[in-house]
């Protein structure tokens, strides 16, 4: 047949047994191509390269034997993945050295790929050179023991590999690496390979010589751990709702900004389905609320996977220890753990939520949340495995979306924010957001996540009477905490903080009335000196109250059935209804209580206005007895001298003022009778000041006659009833000498006379059974309270009646004196008339005035 190399377009005839022994690949030849050997291809025998004339198949040749150029080439790898990928590296750089083979930066091509065609081909891509090194690595992986103090390298990546964890309390003592470890290596080093070296990967990521030889260490390692009496589990451990429950309130209990920044991390990132590193990538800058689907709203980074998507937050249906709107605002209300000075917003420009987790070295934030899920394991938190680490956080979360029976899949996906090739952009865009919103509240323990869930709110309670005590309160509580613009545009974020804080008043004073959250939600509402610390506890009832009767239908977890549900709904409903009829209870005993101590104040402020009176009116007599004191000689008292032992006062005394009856009557003594006139005074003015004093005795409180103008009539009414005056007593419209001189005083007096005409006129319109309200001794007495004030009710009903009369029949008169007595006339003045004692008194002067001048019209 000649030389097969001379002719390369001839196909070599091939047996059965070629077949039998490579039924698919064909043997490649040429040279040294061999490499590593360990192929059966016949040194005499060449095979045709079927892509080494297809000119379409060509590629662009390597830049140089390294696998490097001249130009730096973009990394776009996690720096996560390049922590394993160097790890992956340093362990073969150790297999080299033992070995003496060249370190992985001094690899060639040829040395891993042997014979490569200009289309980077390989001449033998089913057995190259690295296939054997491959082997031996993996047998070094194998027998690889621990130095004192090494760890296992921990990928933080490996979403392609089996993150494989094992226990080294098995039979017999185990120092080498674990199965996980084992197989990350070899993988990551593969990939490194590949990566450099591209005729690799020239057939596929996953050539069956690698395929084969992954599937038997893996089998290996595992079958050996087994063998030990380790563990081998194919995930990490999750961390579901209780566990989570419980290493909230552990470090909720430690009262401290630390550990309350610790039970919000943990919360979050449960809630947002994320790896332990995105939680170093918040920041409130991202933050806002949905005004309409009512729920928290932030943009959540993925720096591995290059990608940022809204996370939506949501309150929980039943637990306060994992709301993650409660751990939020306790976070922000006691302040952060602490942080770096390079990530302050001075310096870093960048409002970030947790900035304790910023600015860490790779890994670092992973790693340090990984040791909070180390303390509370080291506290022996009850239902937290030994296993567990912070990714049991997206495993324990992603078991509870899978296992919630109402939440499709997809949501489930779009929440963790993995990839699925079953997706597509049109998904993407119309049902993600949707998607995330029902797995948010499915991690919430609603029931039914397609169904609205409404958020805790301040106007449960706040009023416009009550506005602006709710805001400076608000203001107090969160004005000056971490989150930028907390009061302007960032004021609807506060509100539901604020809320979910007092939601949860109650419960938190039960587990712990000392504290910290405690103690700075009291300290805001006394420095607000508007707010009783009692009234904390009712605005969280009220906000309890109407979350539950708002979400009654959606109560219940996410395993219940439908019948469970109601029973639920029904059952917190009948604790809303039986909290507010105790309440209700509670504030008709304090209505009660203000009604006795607003009768006793009412008491002692009648008492005070009736020795007032008194007082006045003692006054008033002195002042009257002053009036006429020149009749006598001033060393002597009228009140004190007897009559036999008066003197004459002298005949040229001036007359006094015109100020009573009994003055009037000296005067005229003195003027008919010189002798007899002092025996007159003598026996009249005794007699006006005894009287004066016996009904100013008899008189329990004083009206107030100068405000009487603007009082309504069953006002003046109540008035003259409980200061027990009497229309016909002298004292109604008390007369002086001294009215005359005081302009302030004939006002005073003009407002009585006004008071008296409009008391006259109501009387008489009165019936018989209705005048019986206007006599004081028909005024039940202030120990009847209840049928006190019904009887004065009645009264109020019966005069506002009678002052509407009084009105109508008022104007009707005037119009009617001016022939302008019309429907539309009438209307239009009495819309416009007060039934004020002040206007009803000066409306009769107008209908007398108008009377008149109609009369003087008729006579003229």
């Amino acid at each position: 047949m000649g030389n097969l190399q001379s002719a390369p377009n001839v196909r070599p005839r091939r047996t059965f047994f070629d077949f039998l022994l490579h039924p698919l690949v064909p043997s490649f030849a040429g040279g040294e191509g061999g490499g590593g050997g360990g192929g059966s291809s016949d040194k005499n025998t060449t095979i045709n390269n079927p892509y080494l004339n297809d000119a379409t198949k060509r590629k662009p040749a390597a830049a140089d034997d390294n696998g490097g150029g001249s130009a730096k080439s973009f990394d776009g790898r996690a720096s996560s993945t390049k922590k394993g990928h160097d790890g992956a590296i340093k362990k073969w750089n150790a297999f080299a050295a033992k070995n003496n083979y060249p370190q992985f930066d001094m690899l060639t091509q040829h040395y891993v790929c042997g014979t490569v065609y200009a289309n980077d081909s390989m001449a033998n891509p089913r057995h190259p050179p690295i296939v054997k090194l491959m082997e031996e690595f993996a047998q070094f992986l194998v027998d690889y023991e621990k130095n004192p103090g090494e760890e296992d390298d921990v990928d933080d990546d490996g979403e392609n590999e089996l993150e494989m964890l094992f226990s080294s309390t098995g039979r017999e003592e185990y120092n080498g690496l674990a199965p996980g470890s084992i197989l990350g290596h070899f993988t990551r080093l593969k990939s490194r390979l590949f990566k450099r070296f591209k005729p690799l990967g020239f057939q596929g990521d996953m050539p069956d010589w690698y395929g084969n030889l992954h599937r038997s260490l893996k089998n290996r390692v595992v079958s050996a751990c087994i063998a030990r009496g380790g563990t081998v589990s194919k995930k990490t451990v999750g961390i579901g709702r209780k566990a989570l429950a419980n290493m909230c309130e552990y470090f909720f209990g430690q009262n401290t900004a630390m550990g309350y920044e610790k039970r919000c991390v943990l919360a979050v990132v449960f809630a947002a389905v994320g790896r332990g590193g995105e939680i170093s990538f918040t920041q409130w800058d991202g933050v806002r609320w949905n005004v309409d689907r009512e729920h928290l709203v932030m943009d959540w980074g993925e720096v591995k996977k290059g990608v940022q998507y809204l996370m939506t937050f949501h309150p929980d249906a039943t637990n306060w220890r994992i709301d993650v709107l409660h751990a939020i605002a306790c976070y922000v209300l006691c302040g952060h753990g602490g942080a770096k000075a390079s990530t302050t917003q001075q310096e870093s420009g960048v409002n970030w939520i947790f900035p304790g987790y910023v600015d860490l070295a790779d890994g670092g934030a992973a790693s340090k949340l990984s040791r909070v899920v180390e303390e509370a394991k080291d506290a022996n938190v009850a239902d937290l495995l030994k296993e567990s680490t912070s990714h049991g956080l997206r495993v324990g979360a992603s078991d509870e979306m899978v296992y919630h029976y109402l939440l499709s899949v997809f949501a489930a996906i779009s929440r963790g924010g993995w990839d699925c090739k079953a997706d597509s952009l049109l998904f993407h865009y119309l049902t993600a957001d949707s998607s995330i919103d029902q797995a948010g509240k499915a991690l919430a323990n609603w029931h039914d996540p397609r169904m609205h869930v409404s958020a805790p709110t301040l106007d449960a309670f706040r009023t416009s009477e009550n506005e602006h005590i709710v805001e400076a309160f608000c203001r107090e509580l969160l004005g000056t905490s971490c989150i930028p613009n907390v009061n302007t545009e960032m004021k609807a974020v506060r509100d539901v903080l604020v809320a979910s804080l007092l939601r949860f008043y109650d419960d938190i004073m039960e587990a712990d009335k000392n504290s910290l959250v405690i103690r700075k939600i009291q300290a805001a509402a006394l420095r607000t000196r508007m707010i009783k610390l009692d009234e904390l506890r009712q605005w969280g009832l009220l906000v309890k109250n109407r979350f539950l009767v708002a979400n009654a239908q959606n109560l219940g977890n996410n395993g219940g059935t439908d019948a469970e549900r109601y029973s639920t709904a029904l059952t917190a409903l009948q604790e809303c209804c039986a909290q507010m009829s105790a309440q209700l209870v509670r504030s008709e005993s304090n209505q009660r209580q203000l009604l006795v101590g607003q009768n006793k104040i009412a008491a002692q402020l009648d008492r005070m206005e009736s020795n007032q009176g008194i007082f006045l009116k003692n006054q008033q007599v002195m002042e009257d007895w002053m009036d006429t004191s020149t009749h006598f000689p001033a060393q002597l008292s009228p009140l004190k001298r007897k009559a036999s032992s008066m003197d004459s006062p002298p005949k040229n005394a001036p007359d006094p003022d015109d100020a009573s009856a009994t003055t009037k009557k000296a005067k005229a003594a003195v003027g008919n009778a010189p002798d007899d006139a002092s025996a007159t005074t003598k026996k009249a003015k005794p007699a006006a000041a005894g009287n004066a004093l016996e009904e100013t005795m008899s008189t329990k409180a004083v009206v107030k006659w100068r405000e009487c103008g603007e009082w309504t009539c069953d006002a003046l009414i109540e008035e003259l009833l409980k200061s027990n005056m009497d229309l016909n007593s002298n004292h109604f419209i008390p007369l002086k000498a001294s009215d005359d001189s005081s302009k302030k005083k004939n006002a005073v007096r003009k407002k009585r006379l006004n008071a008296r005409n409009v008391f006259k006129e109501l009387f008489a319109l009165a019936n018989d059974e209705q005048k019986g309200y206007f006599d004081p001794k028909n005024l039940p007495s202030r120990d009847l309270s209840v049928e006190r004030d019904k009887w004065l009710l009645e009264m109020k009903r019966i005069v506002e009646g009678l002052a509407i009369l009084l009105a109508k029949h008022q104007i009707r008169t005037i119009l009617k004196a001016e022939g302008n007595l019309t429907d539309q006339s009438f209307n239009k003045k009495f819309k416009n008339t007060k039934l004020s004692v002040g206007r009803l008194g000066n409306l009769m002067g107008e209908a007398l005035t108008a009377v008149n001048k109609a009369n003087e019209k008729k006579t003229s």
